[in-house]
């Protein structure tokens, strides 16, 4: 599917020229005609091209941003992405849509927040306003990953130049950062001498780049991927949709059926293996296929198994996930299934795992109320390498148990 450019084309010349640090009014007018005219699969193209060749995202994505600055005239001319209301497509350009109204109303409010400054401090209504307005835009977070799982592994499988997600992704690491770095900045300090210097720096920062993504989804990503996704996988991910919520008031599209495969402890298997044969031997005993998805399914962890090949095999379905999974990370590459700033940590661990320089792996987080405790541990079959397994679990309840409570106190209650 490399149909297009490709690197002997000159657009990609210009892309390299101008990361090569070439950019003068003639290297510009060289290429013209081809900027003016470009398309967003063109323009992908070029771009997935240099990914290729560098992996300093912060390097690219200046000289990025210069090149679709660049070919804006071409991309303004296309004719945008139509499709039907329930498509996921459509889903993801309503929020887009959602996300414009929030950047717009966030510039106006940052101007009013900036000139309402006195010699104690920022206005407190401007303020509050301003912080207010970042609180709502904070659930951005629930749309870039939907672009960053259900539509990046479907890129993957479709085209082989997918590779702009991973720097969107870098980007939107930058965004969600620079979001909770205002927020609290507003949150915890009123006072007059704080750097509100840097607090604007930041804000214009997150401001440009949020401006940025949401041009690019609408003049690249959507209509590259309308081009490249079949119609039969736009409709799984749809499914998909459910796994991540909605944002910004966007309703999940009508039609849409969410995955209720999680199965209630007391719940009989739905499954007709019931013969002896059927069943698994396991080191101990043995068990039906139905039987180990319910065991899974049913413990309080998310559990995920990565194979040997680092391909995703498998995410439990619990009833409270804690991070975002879908069913199109199955046969994804791990380092795809993460940021750009982390990728190479998971690299690290999954080398130590399979060189034996050690046995486990774990760190632990905090977020929205709970206590996340991530564990990795690989997998050996004799001297054989097998892959290695993630387990995440909110351990916020267990660190506030106090005292005992025994086996015999259920008599009591």
């Amino acid at each position: 599917m490399s149909e297009g450019l490709n690197r002997e084309n000159p657009l990609y010349d210009y892309l390299k020229a101008l990361y090569e640090g070439n950019r003068s009014r003639e290297g510009y007018d060289q290429y013209s005609s081809l900027l003016e005219t470009a398309t967003p699969w063109q323009v992908n193209m070029a771009i997935d091209a240099l990914l290729r060749d560098s992996s300093d995202f912060s390097r690219i994505e200046n000289t990025v941003a210069r090149f679709i600055r660049a070919c804006s005239k071409g991309l303004d001319a296309q004719p945008p992405v139509l499709v039907e209301k329930d498509h996921f497509l459509a889903h993801l350009l309503e929020e887009n849509q959602a996300l414009t109204a929030h950047k717009n109303s966030l510039s106006s409010l940052f101007k009013d927040f900036s000139t309402s400054f006195t010699s104690t401090g920022p206005n407190a209504d401007c303020r509050d306003r301003l912080l207010e307005e970042l609180r709502a835009l904070a659930e951005i977070n629930i749309h870039y990953q939907k672009i960053e799982y259900p539509l990046s592994s479907a890129l993957e499988d479709c085209l082989s130049e997918y590779r702009c997600t991973k720097l969107m992704w870098h980007i939107h690491d930058i965004v969600i950062t620079g979001l909770k770095q205002l927020i609290l900045e507003l949150e915890l300090s009123t006072r007059a001498e704080r750097d509100w210097k840097e607090f604007k720096r930041v804000f214009g920062d997150v401001f440009l780049k949020l401006s940025a993504m949401i041009y690019r989804e609408r003049y690249i990503l959507f209509p590259v991927a309308l081009r490249a996704i079949p119609q039969e996988r736009f409709m799984k991910m749809n499914q998909e949709l459910h796994d991540f919520g909605s944002s910004f008031g966007v309703a999940i599209p009508e039609g849409t059926i969410r995955d209720t495969t999680v199965v209630k402890a007391d719940d009989k298997p739905q499954s007709t293996d019931t013969q002896d044969g059927d069943s698994v031997d396991l080191s101990v005993g043995k068990l039906l296929p139905s039987q180990i998805d319910l065991m899974l399914k049913n413990l309080p962890l998310d559990i995920t198994y990565v194979d040997e090949e680092d391909r995703v095999r498998y995410y439990s379905q619990g009833k409270e996930r804690i991070f975002p999974r879908s069913p199109g990370i199955i046969g994804r590459d791990v380092q795809n299934c993460h940021p750009p700033s982390s990728v190479h940590v998971v690299q690290n661990i999954v080398d130590d795992f399979k060189a034996r320089r050690r046995d486990s792996a774990e760190f632990w987080i905090q977020m929205k109320g709970q206590f996340i405790h991530i564990r990795y541990f690989p997998l050996f079959e004799g001297d054989t390498y097998k892959g290695v397994i993630e387990v995440s679990q909110d351990i916020a309840p267990l660190r506030a148990l106090e005292g005992e409570k025994r086996l015999l106190d259920e008599d009591s209650l």
